[in-house]
């Protein structure tokens, strides 16, 4: 019982933790958390079930169709099958985003935040499934199995997928229809490629093991530089556009200067949104629609529609209602 305990608590909790870290480093426009525990759910849940129906069945055919060694056909399973299958059902979830919560995702950050999220989601069954596989065959070796997945490796599932997220995001700000589609599927293939190549490492003991390390940890300084410029560019956006807002008599100048704030963006991740008092959810909602505001604005101006416009002037008016409230 101590046992199954350890393993769900080592499985699940960091990489929940890893993913609500994601969230809240996006501290522009954080994302509805609804959204995100959904993206979270589905790595957890159909992301999984659908990867494992398909490796089971390509598995069965290679084995019993192609009379494949059983050896042969493992590795043909985990360095092409899996990193295959498990990224195109990670992405199915972003795809998902894209069509029916399309306005969600306004930044790059957007796409590497639902992206990492997603693999988390993922990685957290993954692991219990692993972990129990120990448990049964070698329980000495757990401990140390826990210590690689879920911490020395525990972002891999995430990195991957924030890649899809990555392309997905860059796709969005395209104006040219080629680009827009070319992104998102270099994206899923380097998410692809990576998840084969670390897969290929894990297959050659511990040297393949450190290199796998090399690799993922090579990848994670990347994407935190994409991520730095991103929320510098968003800020940026962001300044700009209230700008605008101020000579328009939608805020003021210092809800404006609060808005742009770091340690006041920062905050109401971990600050003001655990308080419920009603100045507290005005101001919150004020700097969430602060930054929406500018992201609508920007896709407007990129590619010029009425929704997108009557999308701007609601939002513009909800702002200006939240203004009101606070010098009232």
């Amino acid at each position: 019982m101590l046992i199954a305990l350890i393993i769900l608590f080592m499985g699940l909790v960091p990489m929940m933790v890893y993913a609500l870290a994601a969230w809240w480093l996006d501290h522009w426009e954080r994302e509805p958390l609804p959204l995100v525990m959904a993206a979270f759910l589905w790595g957890a849940v159909p992301a999984i079930v659908l990867s494992l129906i398909f490796q089971l069945t390509i598995g069965f055919v290679l084995v019993v169709g192609f009379s494949a060694s059983e050896a042969g056909g493992s590795a043909f399973l985990a360095i092409v099958v899996a990193p295959l299958t498990e990224e195109l059902f990670k992405a199915l979830a972003l795809g998902l985003l894209v069509l029916f919560f399309r306005h969600e995702i306004d930044s790059i950050m957007d796409g590497l935040v639902y992206g990492a999220v997603i693999g988390f989601g993922f990685a957290a069954v993954e692991n219990c499934f692993y972990f129990i596989q120990m448990a049964i065959e070698n329980p000495s070796g757990l401990p140390l199995l826990i210590f690689l997945r879920a911490f020395l490796l525990g972002l891999m599932h995430g990195v991957w997928t924030s890649l899809t997220g990555l392309g997905i995001a860059l796709g969005r700000h395209q104006s040219k229809p080629l680009l827009m589609i070319a992104y998102p599927f270099l994206g899923l293939a380097a998410a692809i490629l990576l998840h084969a190549i670390h897969n290929t490492l894990a297959h050659f003991g511990i040297l393949g093991v450190g290199l796998a390390l090399l690799l993922l940890w090579f990848v994670v300084f990347w994407i935190v530089v994409v991520g730095y410029f991103s929320l510098r560019r968003q800020g940026e956006l962001i300044r700009n556009s209230l700008n605008e807002e101020i000579a328009l008599g939608t805020l003021t100048p210092d809800q404006a200067a609060a808005a742009v704030t770091l340690r006041n963006r920062a905050s109401y991740g971990f600050g003001l949104w655990w308080r419920s008092d009603h100045r507290s959810q005005t101001i919150k909602g004020l700097y969430q629609l602060a930054a929406e505001l500018a992201f609508q604005k920007f896709h407007q101006q990129r590619r010029p529609t009425h929704v997108k416009q009557q999308r701007v002037l609601s939002t513009r008016q909800t702002l200006a209602n939240l203004s009101r409230k606070l010098c009232g």
